[in-house]
């Protein structure tokens, strides 16, 4: 939990080690929940600093242990791998990681998963300029956001919308969204 808090800070260097430390206990102890649910918030960290390496040598742990203790992956997860692929320009890996991560929240009917695969497909459609494609997922999501508080989520839909108009050159409406994407960011302190 500490080491979470200090990524939440974008402190890198004072969450790394402790959430190697729990890792590497959840392993020991066959906690692979817990196990899992470290690996996915050490991830995007490493795929921030462009730790490369160290992301794929996760990704081989993740599916030894698959293998060989009849594990399956989360949505997260997959989320987690097709934002990897995204920072590395790897849209169509991407887009095959977050269309896994839909399918599976889908199947446990995670509607928080499932908001998160679908803004991960909406921004491989709009980084591969596909911005008719980006807005249809962008409006499917916001039908959740209907029953389902993600503040976060939010935000970052807003912004993936705004830039999407303003690429569209639909300029007024792009403006109009980024202020409600600034209005929720100063009510939400996110």
């Amino acid at each position: 939990k500490v080491g979470k808090l200090y990524k939440d800070k974008t402190d890198y260097n004072q969450a790394l080690p402790y959430l190697i430390q729990g890792s590497e206990s959840f392993l020991t102890e066959n906690k692979f929940e817990n196990y899992l649910e470290s690996q996915n918030t050490i991830i995007p960290i490493y795929a921030e600093t462009g730790e490369q390496e160290k992301i794929e040598n996760i990704k081989e742990t993740l599916q030894d242990l698959v293998l060989k203790n009849n594990f399956e992956l989360s949505p997260k997860t997959f989320y987690v791998l097709g934002l990897c692929a995204s920072y590395k320009n790897q849209n169509s890996i991407a887009k095959e990681y977050f269309t896994k991560s839909l399918n599976l929240a889908l199947q446990e009917n995670s509607k928080k998963d499932i908001c998160y695969a679908i803004y991960g497909i909406a921004k491989t459609y709009a980084k591969d300029g596909k911005y008719n494609e980006a807005l249809k997922e962008i409006y499917n999501i916001k039908v959740f956001f209907q029953v389902i508080d993600l503040p976060e989520l939010e935000v970052f839909i807003k912004i993936l919308n705004g830039t999407i108009l303003r690429k569209l050159e639909r300029f007024d409406e792009a403006l109009e969204i980024y202020w409600l994407a600034f209005e929720e960011i100063k009510k939400t302190r996110l």
